[in-house]
């Protein structure tokens, strides 16, 4: 039995003996493999790098070390984990993504530059949405390109965030399967096709893809680097060649001009002809005429009448080819005038040099067609033309294979042009045509009725239909309607000039904005005046002075002026010295428009300046007469037209009218008075009275520069001071004359290191007249901007303030994969720095800010207040939330005007003086926000199983084995004496 025990405790010391071995080669290679507190936990690198989607702060120390020494970290790591396979490397290098509409291949040319894990998402961007406006708007601000626009965003997701790749370019392969390419964007080879990125979803970031595309398959291949929107469009319309620039609307139209209407026959029947009419024929079925009240401007028929045309209202001018006057029943006969055909004759030649013109676009000029282009969005159902970004001249477009009919319901057709640019529409194919209302620039064909300014728009718009019989309007038109075969029925109120062989006004009215007739004004030119005296006397040489003097119109309700209501005619100022003689102030007002006629009440006043005081305003009502004289009709292209008007003064020194005065004269008397006002504000320190805290202010007056923004002039008042509740009051400020006056309120706080202000307070004060002229007033009103646009509300418990907000320093504790989870119970130190230098990156580390250190609360945020604008701190972590690892250290850099700069870095080997940054860690931050801003620091998790560095950890394993191991070696000694561990034994 004894021999049995001693044999096994032979082998148990051989077991022991092994095991001490392997324990000390751990306890010499451990140090180096296990991951201390200082480093951090070295976590397997994820591919790909994920998109910021946030304003996040959470930069831990691990994070921003560079690459290389994550690389060497991973592989002391890797060489330490016998048999261990490596995770790690991804292989996968294909990626597809499949819906009804479109089929996409993304070919890594790198493996590693996204995750096996990623998946590729490919997302339309509807027409519809606000998002598709926006990039198809920076689109068109590139170049011009058709409206028709596909946008897809593309990208790689991980872990439900957007990543890029990492490196190399990605393969791309686009199969659209409902032949969007040729349906929607009308691609018909390789080279139609424009495929643009917008880098990182901005819109100005635009680059062009080099794509090869197969229209026959619907397929498209590029290559990209990083991944977000895609524009697929067609090519610009730079290509579509030159416009003719020979046609001139202008001289084509000639003596047409003068006429809205140019017809064979004729008829009203039921709307209105709002313009001169040419016929040869003319039949009214139904009365017509505007009420002479409307102030309509007159129709112009030059024509054969039956006895049927009956015209009444406004004035209206016929002119027929014989002397049978009995044809015609007029309300002013003395408006008839009887004349030659020989202005018809004229027009005629004209209408036919014009249909000459349009035939030879018909055969010599058949292929300039090409010079513009229809296009059609199946998906608005609009046709548009869009010329704006070419040449000046003019552009064909035939309409036939659109088929007028199509274009049902308002502004279908939408034309976009420049107004050197003229278009026409040729329609030559069709017996019956249908014109629809369009749009032009956006604009719909009312806007072009009555409105002289916008006359080139109608002249460039023409419509060529040379062969219809018949022509109708469904909706507003505008432009010139040449349609010399046909009937031309007029459904709805349109503008232009209008060439057809039968006119038929069935509804709504057909506008020429040449309609009115030369007009001779003669405008009546009233002179008002004021005298000026000083104490009822001339003013003597002892007087010398500026006198602002204005005049202003009432505005009248029910007959009678409203002198609360009133519009700024003409400031004049008398610069002269008053020296011995009258000053004469005069008002020139001309009166020549319709809109004259009647009566005018003004007030004559004089502003309060340099003393004086004006004795009252002076009050005028002029009446505005009319003298029509109409002459020389005998000419319908040089018929003039005479007003003359004329017009009386009367002036009173009341605002009743009840006084009249023969001689307007405002008198000023030497006053001395003056008015003061008082500027105060609040002081607040972190929001609350600030008790025995004092703080210094200064006052300065300024004004404003050529942006509007205040400039310092001088200084009011420095250095006052608040009382315990926080009032601030200067020094009263005093005023003579009327005026407006810009201060500043700034705070002095160069003694203030552990305060930021909240800036500065501007002040305008306006100093007026009383309502009864005799006193001076001033109005206060406080600013939070230099340009005195953000005014404060000021209130009993609103008042102008500035508030001193404690420099103090917030951190956030996160955990470094999820920024979202807060951690608690860390615990920081912050130091002084004595000195730093971030040229040399040196410091000096001084006094801990607070005694203890201090923790994370439960939402992982701690704070360190009474610190100093101007000064530098040393953040360090000094125990780490349970699980985690700590990180850091950081510079917590305070600037003089309150803005924190954070740095993470990390100290030299063996030094504490001197550093470096880690990565891109710079954040900035500021006082005033840090609460609701606060930095935020991410620590990793532990990723392994052994004991946390801090505890025994593996070295009470190691000191086990090593003290076993001298067991052993002790027991050998005793035993080698006796003949050995394994000898022999003596049993005698």
């Amino acid at each position: 039995m004894k021999n049995l025990v001693n044999k096994g405790f032979k082998y148990f010391v051989a077991i022991m003996m092994v095991f001490s071995l392997m324990s000390m080669n751990a306890w010499a290679n451990g140090p180096e493999s296990s991951t201390s507190s200082e480093t951090g936990s070295t976590t397997t690198e994820n591919k790909g790098t994920t998109k910021d989607t946030g304003d996040s702060q959470g930069d831990t120390a691990d994070q921003l070390i560079s690459n290389e020494e994550k690389k060497t970290t991973t592989s002391k790591e890797s060489d330490d984990k016998e048999g261990q396979t490596d995770q790690t490397t991804d292989k996968k290098t294909d990626y597809t993504y499949e819906d009804k509409k479109i089929s996409v291949k993304a070919v890594l040319a790198n493996a590693s530059a996204i995750s096996d894990q990623a998946e590729l998402r490919v997302k339309e961007i509807p027409e519809s949405t606000t998002e598709y406006k926006k990039y198809q708007e920076a689109l068109n601000k590139k170049s011009n390109l058709y409206s028709n626009v596909l946008l897809y965003d593309i990208s790689f997701i991980l872990d439900g965030k957007e990543v890029e790749p990492t490196g190399g370019n990605v393969k791309v392969s686009m199969s659209f399967k409902d032949q969007q390419l040729s349906d929607d964007l009308n691609v018909k080879d390789n080279n139609d096709l424009k495929v643009i990125h917008f880098k990182d979803n901005d819109v100005n970031k635009q680059e062009t893809l080099n794509a090869n595309t197969n229209v026959n398959s619907s397929t498209t291949t590029f290559d990209m680097d990083s991944f977000s929107v895609i524009a697929f469009n067609t090519v610009d319309t730079s290509d579509l060649g030159k416009p003719d620039t020979s046609f001139d609307y202008k001289n084509l139209l000639g003596d047409a001009i003068n006429y809205g209407i140019v017809t064979d026959n004729f008829v009203l029947n039921g709307g209105d002809a709002e313009t001169n009419v040419a016929t040869k024929l003319g039949k009214c079925l139904t009365q017509t005429g505007n009420d002479k009240t409307n102030d309509m401007e007159q129709s112009f028929i030059l024509a054969s009448v039956d006895q049927s045309f009956k015209i009444k209202g406004y004035q209206a001018y016929v002119q027929v080819p014989t002397a049978d006057a009995n044809k015609v029943t007029h309300s002013d006969s003395n408006k008839l005038i009887i004349d030659s055909s020989k202005t018809r004759v004229q027009l005629e030649q004209t209408v036919q040099d014009m249909e000459d013109h349009l035939n030879s676009w018909s055969t010599n000029l058949i292929n300039k067609q090409d010079n513009a282009k229809i296009e059609y969005n199946k998906y608005s159902q609009k046709y548009s033309v869009d010329i704006s970004g070419n040449d000046a001249g003019t552009y064909y477009i035939s309409l036939d294979d659109v088929m007028m009919q199509n274009i049902n319901g308002a502004d279908r057709l939408q034309i976009k042009k420049k107004d050197d640019q003229t278009i026409v529409f040729n329609i030559k194919s069709q017996n019956k045509v249908l014109l629809n209302k369009f749009s032009i620039n956006d604009l719909s064909p009312e806007t072009f009725f009555h409105n002289s300014d916008d006359s080139k728009v109608p002249q460039s718009i023409i419509w060529n239909i040379p062969n219809a019989s018949e022509v109708n309007t469904q909706g507003s038109i505008t432009g010139i309607v040449l349609a010399p075969n046909a009937t031309f029925n007029l459904y709805n109120t349109s503008s232009g000039w209008l060439y057809a062989q039968t006119v038929n006004i069935k509804s709504g009215e057909w506008h020429n904005v040449y309609q009115h007739v030369k007009q001779i004004r003669k405008p009546a030119v009233v002179q008002l005046h004021v005298i000026k005296t000083v104490d009822n006397k001339d003013p003597d040489s002892s007087e010398d002075g500026k006198f602002n003097f204005k005049l202003q119109e009432a505005a009248v309700s029910n007959g009678q002026p409203n002198w609360n209501d009133l519009t700024d005619r003409r400031t004049v100022q008398n610069s002269k010295s008053l020296v011995g003689f009258k000053t004469n102030i005069n008002f020139n007002i001309k009166y020549q428009n319709d809109k004259d006629v009647g009566t005018h009440y003004y007030i004559i006043s004089e502003d309060y300046i340099n003393g004086y005081q004006p004795d009252h305003n002076i009050y005028v009502k002029v009446v505005v007469n009319k003298q029509e004289k109409v002459k020389n009709y005998d000419n319908p292209n040089n018929i003039v037209e005479e007003t003359i008007l004329t017009a009386s003064v009367t002036y009173y020194s009341d605002p009743n009218l009840s006084t009249e005065m023969d001689d307007p004269k405002i008198n000023n008397s030497k006053v001395t008075t003056t008015t003061t006002c008082k500027i105060s504000i609040q002081k607040t320190v972190n929001g609350s009275a600030p008790g025995d805290k004092q703080f210094k202010f200064n006052l300065d007056e300024g004004s404003l520069d050529s942006k509007g923004e205040f400039i310092k002039s001088k200084n009011v008042q420095e250095n006052a001071t608040n009382d315990k509740n926080g009032n601030v009051t200067f020094n009263e400020l005093n005023y003579t004359e009327a005026g407006t006056h810009y201060y500043m309120i700034s705070e002095e706080d160069k003694d203030n290191a552990n305060y930021v202000s909240s800036g500065n307070i501007y002040v305008k004060v306006d100093v007026h007249k009383s309502a009864d002229g005799k006193e001076l007033e001033t109005n206060v009103s406080y600013y939070k901007d230099p340009d005195f646009k953000n005014e404060i509300n000021v209130s009993s418990t609103n008042k102008p303030t500035i508030n001193n907000t404690s420099v103090k320093f917030v951190l956030k504790k996160t955990d470094a994969e999820d920024n979202s989870k807060t951690l608690s119970n860390a615990m920081f130190t912050l130091q002084k720095l004595n000195s730093l230098n971030e040229t040399t990156n040196t410091l000096e580390i001084g006094d801990n800010v607070t005694s203890e250190p201090v923790s994370t609360n439960d939402s992982g945020l701690a704070t360190f207040n009474n610190l100093s604008k101007n000064k530098s701190y040393l953040l360090t972590e000094t125990k780490a939330p349970n699980g985690y690892d700590v990180s850091g250290p950081w510079l917590v850099i305070i600037k003089n005007d309150g803005k924190i700069e954070f740095k993470a870095i990390k100290f030299n080997e063996d030094s504490n003086t001197n550093y470096s940054v880690i990565g891109n860690s710079v954040k900035n931050f500021d006082v005033l926000t840090i609460d609701t801003n606060p930095a935020s620091i991410g620590d990793k998790q532990k990723k392994y199983t052994l004991p946390s560095t801090g505890g025994m950890g593996t070295k009470k394993y190691y000191l086990l084995g090593t003290l076993l191991s001298m067991l052993g070696v002790i027991y050998i000694v005793m035993k080698l004496g006796k003949g050995g561990l394994f000898g022999k034994e003596d049993h005698s």
